[in-house]
């Protein structure tokens, strides 16, 4: 958040960033962290149903990306410009 990189929010100018890396602080300390094994807890076939169902959300994202940008070329092309 407080690095120079190009999008990071101190870049970006940010308002109150001091008050918000305060607040991140205060929720990460707010209790310790809990590990659970997975493998351990649930069966090994839910989870790569999981992962599969996860990928095909991502594979759609990504289809739905390319129609969204096709649709944005449509309508730019479109609206009358004022010049």
């Amino acid at each position: 958040m407080l690095g120079p990189a190009l999008l990071s929010p101190k870049t970006r100018g940010v308002a109150d960033i001091d008050h918000k890396v305060m607040l991140l602080r205060k929720y990460e300390s707010w209790r310790k962290p809990i590990r659970v094994d997975l493998d351990s807890v649930i069966v090994q076939p839910l989870l790569k149903e999981h992962q599969e169902n996860l990928q095909k959300v991502l594979a759609l994202l990504k289809e739905s990306q390319v129609l969204a940008n096709k649709i944005r070329e449509l309508l730019n092309d479109a609206t009358p410009r004022t010049e």
